[in-house]
């Protein structure tokens, strides 16, 4: 197995209340060659001054100009052979980059791991602020905080698209599986999504969305066009 130092970006935006659990979730994982980014995005709370008590933190300050701005600005600064990201109020599972490098050795010609995300409730956020279709069944993770790949193959693929206001990882994982890239799914949990009354509300609509579908069909076409020529 190649190198496992690993950068980890974590993005953040006023999220003292949850900073600490996520970098501690990161700590945990019992892999000495750690590289952890926390992406300040202009919070007005503590989160910067939390995340730098913790000694193996490198926290750099973007504008607050959305996620795939803070991402992208945490790849910019990775130097680690390996990429992965958590969400600042969500957490890693103890055995995520272990199983995730046993999963990646034994199967080489795979070229990025992902795992199974859950859901959980934040204990703090009253019940009722939580939509009754949030489901906590463990599902597989095709989701920025269960990814595990070579910086050198992410940077192949491009950056997240800062263009792209909801969900640009979801315009990344298309643009990688068009590329021909093949994911390796560890049939285990490896991040848990935590629920809330300041994640679940956010508006993320079917017309939003569909620029994803769109801009996939519109490439594929391109690909289409270019190999019957």
């Amino acid at each position: 197995m190649q190198s496992q130092q690993v950068s980890v970006v974590i993005p953040a935006y006023n999220r003292e209340q949850y900073i600490g659990e996520a970098i501690e979730s990161v700590l945990a994982q019992g892999v000495d060659d750690l590289e952890i980014i926390v992406v300040d995005n202009n919070s007005t709370d503590k989160t910067a001054e939390i995340a730098l008590s913790y000694p193996k933190v490198n926290v750099i300050s973007e504008s607050a100009q959305g996620v795939a701005y803070a991402l992208n600005g945490g790849v910019r600064a990775a130097t680690g052979y390996w990429l992965a990201f958590l969400d600042s109020d969500d957490l890693w599972t103890p055995n995520k980059l272990k199983a995730q490098f046993a999963a990646l050795s034994e199967q080489p010609e795979h070229t990025f791991a992902l795992g199974y995300s859950q859901n959980f409730l934040d204990p703090n956020t009253p019940a009722a602020s939580v939509p009754a279709k949030v489901g906590l069944r463990p599902l597989p993770g095709y989701h920025v905080s269960t990814l595990l790949i070579r910086a050198e193959t992410f940077r192949k693929v491009g950056s997240f698209d800062e263009t792209l206001k909801v969900a640009p990882p979801i315009d990344w994982f298309m643009r990688a599986l068009d590329a021909g890239l093949q994911p390796q799914m560890v049939n285990e949990v490896v991040h848990r999504r935590r629920i809330h009354a300041n994640n679940y509300a956010r508006d993320r609509s079917a017309a939003d969305y569909m620029i994803h579908v769109r801009r996939t069909m519109e490439r594929r076409r391109a690909q289409h066009r270019t190999s019957d020529d």
